[in-house]
């Protein structure tokens, strides 16, 4: 798809103006992209403190064990990349909840967000 501006620099733009920077891996589409991962890289950089990872759609990933599956998938993906790879890594699992469709998954939408 193409854009009248620079995605990426757009990308870094915001990340230089915004307190928190959420990075939401999908499991169903291309979240482990080299390009997404390219943007978060250079987040990364000037900006590690401020950035949280979630794994969205997590009630859609299947059973716990594939849950688990893509979420190592996730690291692995995460820690070939030097400034990715941290010890103490958080990505909790999110989904926007379906009263009609029950989920076992559990849904830490709130966690790792600053208190006021």
């Amino acid at each position: 798809m193409k854009y009248p501006f620079d995605v990426n620099q757009s990308m870094l733009w915001l990340g230089d103006l915004c307190d928190l920077i959420f990075v939401f891996f999908d499991p169903i589409g291309q979240a482990l992209c080299k390009r997404t991962l390219n943007i978060v890289e250079q987040l990364n950089e000037t900006h590690s403190e401020r950035i949280r990872f979630y794994l969205s759609k997590a009630d859609e990933a299947g059973h716990e064990s594939d849950r688990q599956r893509v979420m190592m998938q996730i690291v692995q993906e995460l820690c070939k990349r030097p400034g990715l790879n941290k010890t103490g890594f958080d990505m909790p699992t999110i989904y926007i909840p379906n009263p009609n469709k029950g989920s076992r998954c559990v849904n830490q939408i709130e966690r790792g967000l600053p208190r006021h």
